[in-house]
This record gives structure tokens, C-alpha cells and sequence, in this order.
């Protein structure tokens, strides 16, 4: 209360603000009230728009970054169901009767018709005496059969 009263009176403030005139200070006598600006120095008003600019750019950023974020969560769901799609048709299609149908499709005979071979003894013997020339085997990757 008593600063407004104080503020409410101007003849008393004229001579305070005569008093203590400061070269930043402006003040202003309206009818009942005194109105006081400080000048800003030019770095004091820079400092603040850099800082605004500042703050607008780092919002900015962390708009762009959580929208960039948000769309790669989106790519992990659906990749995630992709996944899950290709993983069922995999066990679907390495499924027992399936790879049955399509063995018995290219021709292979089912598992109670195998046919055994016997060899001599002395063959036996001779292949475990090495009388042989070694094999040389190179690895090549099995094939896969067309349609599989």
C-alpha cells in the first residue's frame, strides 16, 4: 500500500527522480504513476535473442529426433510381424508331410523300400589296408533341390 501511494503521487516523485538520474534509467510522469525504463545494452540484447533462438532450435531438434524415433518404433512392429508371418510359413513349409510330398514328388522312395548292399570281406579288408589312392574329396555345398 505504501508503494502505491507512493507511486500515486507525482509532485514528490519529480524531485526524487531528478535526484537520482542515472544515464540508463529513463523515467516518465504520467498523471499519477511514474514509469521507469532501463536502457539494455546491446550485448545484454543479443545474449537474450541468441538465447531464444537457442531454445527454439534445441525444441526443434527434439521435435525432429522423437518423430524420427516414432517412425523407426513403427519399422520394428512391422518388421516384427513380417517376421512372425516368414517364421510360420518356414515351419509350414518344413513340416514333415510337406517335405514327404515333395521328396516323393521328385522321386525318392519312401523309407520301408531301402535296398541294403553287401561287399566281400576282402574288399572291406583291402579298402582298410589302404592299397587305395586316397580320395581326395573337395567340399562343395550341397545343392538345394528345385523347390525347396
Amino acid at each position: 500500500m505504501a508503494a502505491t501511494s507512493v507511486l500515486n503521487t507525482p509532485t514528490h516523485m519529480q524531485a526524487q527522480v531528478a535526484a537520482s538520474s542515472n544515464t540508463n534509467t529513463r523515467s516518465f510522469i504520467t498523471r499519477k504513476t511514474v514509469v521507469r525504463t532501463e536502457q539494455l545494452s546491446p550485448f545484454t540484447i543479443f545474449s537474450l535473442t541468441s538465447l531464444f533462438v537457442l531454445s527454439l532450435l534445441v525444441y526443434f531438434h527434439t521435435v525432429l529426433v522423437e518423430n524420427q524415433a516414432n517412425q523407426k518404433q513403427q519399422q520394428i512392429i512391422t518388421i516384427k510381424a513380417d517376421n512372425d508371418v516368414l517364421q510360420a510359413v518356414l515351419a509350414e513349409k518344413k513340416s514333415l508331410a510337406v517335405v514327404e510330398q515333395k521328396a516323393i514328388g521328385m522321386g525318392m522312395m519312401p523309407v520301408e523300400q531301402y535296398h541294403y548292399i553287401t561287399l566281400d570281406s576282402s574288399t572291406y579288408h583291402d579298402a582298410e589296408n589302404k592299397h587305395y589312392q586316397p580320395v581326395i574329396q573337395t567340399h562343395t555345398p550341397p545343392r538345394t533341390p528345385v523347390g525347396f
